[in-house]
């Protein structure tokens, strides 16, 4: 990655080309840390790729980016880590992703305008995609003359007209920041933040005036307990069903597509699991186990492997090897260039 410096905006270059593909994955997911725990599955990294351009204004971050088949996820645990509340724009060229954000079920296809709130928890797949993202803290958002609308995660289909106003900001923005200096890119991108923030003000306002179906309402509702109370011994139909006034019957039955309301929790807690292994927890593998409520060791590691198709103790070792390495990568330390411009808007 290298950082390009003139009289034009900050400019950070990014490609994963000339990397070994653990480097590849490493170096993406330090750049995305700040908003977004990357994802990529061990058998799909030896083809992952990643490019991006990102501009590093006086109130927000524009970039676009190509990448693989990826998952992305913000939880408590990683909101506590990395905190801004930021608000994500994306366009998409290509690709999309479907998945959850702010408790609520989200599907983006090409053309579509994603918007995610960092406040809450997030996961989504993503296909192989291409698109043009702009991240705005929140802060900036609701300085603008008094403006307290409290923007959340939605998606503006791509037919919607508003959607089409967007998409032409966002490029003509794109287009033009390369041949401006700093100052000008800077006026212009603050002129036309309130306009883009009007836009999605207007776009959700509408959008919630069309309701979801009952049955979507509810399980998005019970997706959202979950999450939030994923690593508590006290969660269960039981519990969920009083928390949120669905019947235990109606929440096994919105469930049935998973593998059930019990598969379905379990999965998560052993992707939190995975997760934490991954990134070099250094407690005993009997302890994480019981923390995420798997109090017999051998079932833990059993399904553990079913999933990930490796034991704990497996993926540990690789884990180790990863992280070993990681120290030795060329140009690592470019990576806190977007890391430290996130932070500090």
């Amino acid at each position: 990655m290298s950082m390009e410096e003139s009289e034009t905006l900050p400019l950070i270059v990014f490609d994963t080309q000339g990397f070994e593909s653990e480097e590849a994955y490493w170096q993406w997911q330090q750049n995305m840390a700040p908003l977004f725990d990357a994802q990529v599955d061990a058998e799909s990294r030896h083809c992952f790729s990643a490019s991006a351009e990102v501009y590093l204004a006086e109130h927000c971050v524009v970039s676009t980016s190509q990448y693989s088949e990826q998952t992305f996820e913000r939880d408590r645990y990683w909101s506590e880590q990395y905190d801004p509340e930021h608000l994500v724009v994306q366009l998409y060229f290509r690709g999309g992703f479907s998945g959850l954000s702010a408790g609520k079920g989200i599907t983006v296809k090409p053309g579509d305008i994603a918007v995610l709130d960092l406040r809450y928890h997030l996961k989504t797949r993503d296909q192989t995609s291409d698109m043009i993202c702009i991240v705005i803290p929140r802060s900036v958002y609701q300085s603008y003359n008094g403006k307290q609308a409290d923007l959340t995660s939605m998606v503006i289909p791509a037919k919607h007209p508003l959607a089409h106003q967007i998409a032409d900001l966002l490029k003509r923005l794109w287009s033009e920041l390369p041949v401006l200096h700093a100052e000008l890119a800077n006026n212009l991108l603050n002129q036309n933040l309130e306009r883009l923030l009007d836009y999605l003000t207007m776009a959700q306002r509408q959008i919630r005036g069309t309701q979801k179906s009952h049955k979507q309402q509810k399980k998005e509702q019970i997706l959202a307990l979950i999450e939030a109370n994923l690593s508590s011994d006290n969660l269960s139909v039981t519990t969920l069903a009083s928390a949120s006034h669905v019947s235990r019957s109606t929440i096994y039955r919105l469930f049935e597509e998973d593998g059930g309301l019990a598969g379905y929790i379990q999965k998560r807690r052993l992707e939190k699991c995975y997760r934490l292994i991954e990134q070099g927890y250094s407690g005993k593998l009997t302890d994480i186990a019981t923390d995420w409520g798997f109090t017999d060791h051998s079932h833990f590691s059993a399904r553990f492997k079913k999933i990930f198709s490796m034991t704990p103790s497996e993926l540990r070792r690789q884990a180790t090897q990863v992280l070993g390495q990681q120290g030795v990568i060329a140009g690592a330390d470019s990576c806190t260039e977007v890391q430290d411009w996130l932070l500090s808007l």
